[in-house]
C-alpha cells in the first residue's frame, strides 16, 4: 500500500469493505491527483440516506452514496462520504458483482466527486467513468461499465 498523506475517519463496517481498501483508494487518488484530504467515510441506513438525499438532492429516496465537498483547510480537501449498505449489498447481487468491488468503485466514485467531477452530460460522463476505470484498474479491477454477457 502506498504510504497515505491524507486522514481518513471511517466508519464503515469491516464486513463491508477492509479499511485497507478505503486507505488504498484514498492513496491511489492522491497519489493521480496530487491532492491530500481530510475524509469521512459513513455508512447510514436506507431511512437516513433517503433523508440526505431528499434535503441536498431533492430526491427522497436512498442511494448508493453521497459525497460532500466542504473546502480546503491547510491544503486538504475537507469531504464526507455516506454509503447505504442496503442499496449498495442490493446493487451488488443484482449486478453480479462483489460488495467489495463495487465499494472501491463508489469510493473512487465519491472521490471524483469531491474533487469536481460530475456526470450530468456525456461529455464529463466519459470523463468520469474513463478516470473510475484507470483507477479501479490499479486494483486488477475491470471497468464496471462493460456487462459480461
Amino acid at each position: 500500500m502506498r504510504n497515505m498523506q491524507s486522514h481518513l475517519d471511517s466508519h464503515i463496517p469491516n464486513c463491508d469493505i477492509c479499511e485497507s481498501d478505503v486507505k488504498s483508494c484514498l492513496a491511489e487518488v492522491e497519489l493521480r491527483y496530487a491532492q491530500t484530504f481530510n475524509m469521512s467515510f459513513t455508512c447510514v441506513d436506507a431511512l437516513n440516506m433517503s433523508e440526505l438525499n431528499g434535503q441536498h438532492r431533492g430526491h427522497y429516496r436512498p442511494t448508493n452514496v453521497l459525497s460532500f465537498h466542504y473546502g480546503i483547510n491547510n491544503n486538504r480537501i475537507i469531504g464526507e462520504v455516506f454509503f447505504c449498505p442496503e442499496v449498495i449489498e442490493a446493487q451488488a447481487l443484482s449486478d453480479n458483482i462483489s460488495l467489495r468491488v463495487h465499494y472501491m468503485h463508489l469510493i473512487f466514485h465519491s472521490l471524483l466527486h469531491i474533487l469536481g467531477h460530475t456526470h450530468q452530460d456525456d461529455v464529463n460522463r466519459d470523463k468520469m467513468e474513463r478516470e473510475e476505470i484507470i483507477l479501479l484498474h490499479q486494483f486488477g479491477i475491470q471497468s464496471p461499465y462493460e456487462k459480461l454477457d
